[in-house]
């Protein structure tokens, strides 16, 4: 996916993961080059309300109005704040609702309505994870990239942070996780041990499903 998905891409592919239920695959991470932005998000919003118009002869009459948020491209806060301000407005009349991130591998999670319909599907790959460590279980693209994100290297991968320095916990913890989902053990900068036994990391890290710290 070296070329920029577009929403009806990414509706294709929503579709695809739902007719086969399956998970998104823990293939290794793929970032898009470069140090701050190793993913990509689409956001779009469809809202639909109907309106009482007085016509000229004095009658009303019902129309229609359709409203949309579209944005596919670089993790952006000013995005995400537009975005977040549609659904404000415009939440109660939402008919469609995606938040999806990805890499050059393919999808890495997605919040997903479809047109008309009355629940919201939620996918997470474990690659996921590994561009945001600190990520809990409550999947929100949107509102992670609402907050200011501080770039980390980790394995030799860009990944997003709240804080601006990691405990070496967290980072020992992200190491030995990445060994158990993915089978490879990640090359540590040197000088820098292990805070605990590689035993002890991988007990204390958690579940994919509840992020990696």
């Amino acid at each position: 996916m070296r070329t920029p998905l577009t929403i009806s891409r990414i509706n294709r592919l929503l579709e695809e993961s739902q007719l086969t239920g399956a998970p998104l695959k823990a293939v290794p991470p793929h970032p898009y080059p470069g140090k701050r932005f190793p993913t990509r998000v689409a956001f779009r919003f469809f809202a639909q309300r109907a309106k009482a118009v007085m016509q000229p002869d004095g009658h009303m009459k019902t129309e229609i109005v359709n409203v949309e948020f579209e944005y596919v491209g670089k993790p952006n806060k000013l995005r995400a704040e537009q975005a977040n301000a549609f659904i404000r407005k415009w939440g109660p009349y939402i008919r469609q609702h995606i938040e999806v991130e990805y890499d050059q591998a393919g999808l890495i999670a997605y919040k997903w309505r479809h047109l008309g319909a009355d629940h919201t599907s939620v996918m997470v790959s474990p690659r996921y994870y590994v561009y945001h460590p600190q990520a809990n279980s409550t999947l929100s693209i949107l509102e992670g990239f609402r907050h200011e994100q501080f770039m980390k290297r980790l394995g030799g991968f860009s990944v997003y942070s709240f804080q601006k320095k990691l405990p070496i916990e967290q980072v020992d913890n992200f190491y030995g996780w990445y060994k158990q989902v993915f089978g490879k053990q990640l090359r540590r900068p040197k000088g820098k041990p292990l805070a605990q036994s590689s035993a002890e990391a991988l007990s204390s890290a958690s579940e994919a499903e509840d992020g990696v710290f």
